[in-house]
């Protein structure tokens, strides 16, 4: 079959007869703003993993220098007062007494250079007169009595209203004369006829002072005891001055009870024991 012109390839004419034909590829320069681009973009991720500014710690901060956490205390002004504690009634008293079952003359004493407490068992009569014969007092012979009350029972028929009158005499057996005096009240921190335990007369407070010689009553709602106290001079040549009570040739005006110490076995804790 003769072939047709229009039988033939579309590319088999003659390539060289075809007019040249010319292109031209241009090739974009980089832009300047790339690298600025990139280098901000990589300071951002580092600012958001280092966080100079706080904030949420990241897990690669060293914390074994965070600064120690502060107390409140430490907040506090150095002249700012603290809160005044809530004195409990019951716990200062059994403080002080050791909860006892009967009538206690308590002492806070120096001997032979040692502080100590003494609880001492007395039991008190009912009476209308500081002189009567059968008041009991304890015979006290001490370098010094910086301390002197007493305690009241806590428990059982014998204990007192917290409201009862208290006081204290100085009696002189000789003359027959009593005469009050009201010596600092220093424990507990409030006003209860159940203990009261005063500093020597005419101090403030319990400290190098001490009660002097003589002879003291204490008189609580009606019930009456007390003591004879005979303060040593330890210097050289020195004794209880002359006619103290207690001492030889002391007048008396009621019987003196030997010094004998509380001890029971329901108290398994001593009754004499070293001053804090």
């Amino acid at each position: 079959m003769p072939v047709r012109s229009t039988d033939r390839e579309p590319f088999d004419q003659d390539v060289e007869r075809l007019p040249a034909v010319s292109v031209r590829v241009r090739t974009a320069r980089p832009s300047p703003a790339v690298p600025v681009s990139v280098a901000l973009i990589v300071a951002f991720f580092g600012l958001a993993i280092i966080k100079p500014w706080g904030g949420t710690a990241s897990p690669l901060r060293d914390h074994s220098r965070s600064p120690a956490p502060r107390s409140a205390a430490a907040d506090q002004p150095s002249g700012a007062a603290g809160p005044t504690p809530v004195v409990d009634r019951e716990t200062a008293i059994a403080d002080e007494c050791h909860a006892p079952y009967g009538w206690r003359i308590v002492t806070n004493e120096r001997w032979q250079g040692r502080e100590v407490r003494i609880w001492w068992a007395v039991s008190p009569v009912t009476s209308k007169s500081a002189f009567d014969p059968t008041i009991p007092y304890l015979s006290i012979v001490s370098d010094a009595i910086l301390q002197l009350g007493y305690c009241a029972p806590l428990f059982g028929p014998d204990r007192p209203s917290s409201t009862e009158a208290v006081g204290i005499w100085r009696i002189d057996p000789g003359a027959q004369t009593a005469e009050a005096i009201h010596p600092t009240r220093i424990a507990p921190p409030f006003e209860d006829s159940l203990v009261a335990i005063w500093a020597p007369p005419g101090s403030a407070t319990a400290g190098e002072e001490s009660w002097p010689t003589g002879r003291y009553v204490f008189g609580v709602g009606g019930r009456w005891f007390g003591v004879d106290l005979r303060i040593l001079d330890r210097s050289p040549g020195g004794s209880a001055s002359p006619g103290a009570a207690g001492s030889p040739g002391a007048g008396r005006s009621s019987p003196v009870a030997p010094p004998t110490p509380a001890v029971a076995a329901s108290e398994p804790a001593a009754n004499v024991s070293a001053a804090p």
